[in-house]
């Protein structure tokens, strides 16, 4: 079980992960599922197999050096043309890129955020920007249920607010979950 959202507030984007993986009956503790770069305003969050949370540990590995010293603006054109190979490719050197009529898929999906933007990469590569919020994940229906409810307004939501919105979106979207931990992790990206 996995929930990842991004939540956009007054000064900024939160990215917000639960810290478990389940498996059956197997479940790990304290997993990291969001990565914020060393280089630039952006992170990633990925929702999926352990194997590509332990593939994935900073967007940094995705964006070229060049790009992130230029600060490059983030935005669909550069996830689709720079960021996608290098994640296609990185995911078939691990066993974790199927391919069926020349169709392309993974078993993750992925947030990417800037301080401005939020972008979901979903399991067959689509590119989503999304306005006030994103999630993917298990509990996704649930977080996008709640989220609606709240008709909340970034612009005026602080970043202690945005903390309690993502944390009840994250407990909520574990609700049916046999076991949840209380662990939520957080970056947050402020211009």
């Amino acid at each position: 079980m996995s929930v990842i959202i991004a939540l956009k507030y007054n000064k900024g984007i939160i990215l917000g992960a639960d810290s478990q993986i389940t498996n059956n009956h197997i479940k790990i503790n304290n997993v990291t599922k969001i990565h914020e770069s060393k280089y630039s305003n952006t992170a990633i969050g990925t929702a999926g197999s352990l194997r590509v949370l332990n593939l994935i540990k900073s967007i940094d590995d995705l964006m070229d050096y060049k790009d992130i010293l230029d600060k490059v603006e983030l935005n669909e054109k550069y996830i689709v043309t720079n960021i996608i190979p290098k994640l296609t490719n990185m995911l078939e050197k691990s066993g974790c890129l199927y391919k069926e009529n020349n169709i392309i898929s993974t078993d993750n999906e992925f947030l990417i955020i800037s301080d401005k933007k939020i972008f979901s990469v979903g399991f067959d590569f689509s590119v989503l920007e999304f306005d006030k919020y994103g999630s993917t994940g298990s509990g996704y229906e649930l977080v996008v249920g709640y989220l609606d409810t709240l008709n909340y307004i970034p612009e005026k939501t602080n970043l202690d607010e945005a903390i309690k919105i993502l944390e009840t979106a994250i407990k909520k979207s574990c609700k049916n979950e046999i076991y949840i931990n209380d662990g939520i992790d957080y970056i947050n990206l402020e211009s």
